[in-house]
């Protein structure tokens, strides 16, 4: 499924942002402007989509295990899916500008 590209990048995510605390956006521009490397549009896209679909998961797995945040799931859902939406046209946009 993951092509070693992606892997390495995923490695990288995990050392700055999982492990380190570096926000996701903050990480995505170090990687624009090629701190770590360089990655295809596609392999960028690729992670980011799998954040985000690791992001909402956990909101529905916060909301099963506290029934309290069950009137907040859609609204958190919809603004993080929005939120690496934004990225991920971030990422294709500039990578069109290069």
């Amino acid at each position: 499924m993951a092509d070693a590209s992606f892997d390495q990048l995923w490695h990288v995510y995990e050392e700055h942002c999982a492990f380190g605390g570096m926000p996701v956006r903050d990480f995505i521009e170090a990687l624009r402007l090629g701190e770590y490397g360089s990655f295809e549009e596609s392999t960028l896209v690729q992670l980011l989509e799998k954040l985000r679909s690791s992001v909402l998961e956990n909101i529905d797995m916060m909301a099963e295990q506290n029934p309290a945040l069950l009137n907040v799931v859609d609204e958190k859902k919809e603004e993080q899916s929005q939120f690496y939406q934004k990225l991920i046209n971030e990422v294709r946009t500039q990578s069109g500008k290069d």
